[in-house]
């Protein structure tokens, strides 16, 4: 924070200051004659390529910043190979200071992919997102092989490296997808198959 004193800018202390329902600023002592300029920008920074890219989702684990969504890029950072043409889904770590990528990955087939949710711990990244490709990867004892077409996926990732933990398709088409408690997960969508369990 800071005011602007004789054409200078003076420094205000502040800190976040947050409720039970609510958060705000501290600040220290100021002129309150003058406009105070609380500017709470912490990091920002820009990521992609050459083609299109939309983040979609965004989680926290540790000191770790998750950033996940569609790329098109064949020079998207981070992999060193490039997303596919049509779009593949990405996930992404970075520091809190979005210096730098630690980690990067694809995920995707032949056709179109991406990350529409995810959630983020300790032991594992999740994510949900659309799916077009027959081709697209999954583990063994998945519920789904990669036969789905027009429909979705749910991908477990782990949270240092980005591996794929487990992976499968899902008829659905799946919008979020919340934490449960040890290694379950709740991931909600929407569907038109009568025949849906």
């Amino acid at each position: 924070a800071y005011q602007v004193l004789g054409g200078r800018k003076s420094p205000v202390s502040v800190s976040y200051r947050t409720g039970e329902s609510h958060y705000g600023f501290s600040v220290g002592d100021y002129d309150r004659s003058l406009p105070l300029v609380i500017d709470p920008l912490l990091a920002s920074s820009y990521l992609g390529g050459k083609g299109n890219e939309t983040a979609y989702a965004l989680g926290v684990a540790g000191e770790d910043i998750f950033i996940a969504g569609t790329a098109e890029s064949a020079d998207f950072p981070g992999t060193g190979q490039g997303a596919g043409r049509l779009g593949d889904a990405f996930v992404l770590r970075v520091g809190r200071d979005l210096a730098a990528i630690k980690a990067a990955t694809f995920i995707g087939g032949s056709l179109t992919e991406g990350v529409r949710d995810m959630t983020a711990d300790g032991s594992a990244i999740t994510i949900v997102g659309h799916n077009s490709s027959f081709d697209f990867p999954t583990t063994p004892m998945a519920a789904y092989a990669g036969s789905v077409v027009s429909g979705a996926f749910i991908t477990r990732l782990d949270p240092v490296t980005l591996r794929m933990i487990s992976s499968t398709s899902f008829h659905p088409n799946l919008f979020a997808v919340a934490g449960g408690p040890g290694d379950s997960v709740f991931v909600a969508g929407a569907t038109a198959d009568p025949s849906f369990p």
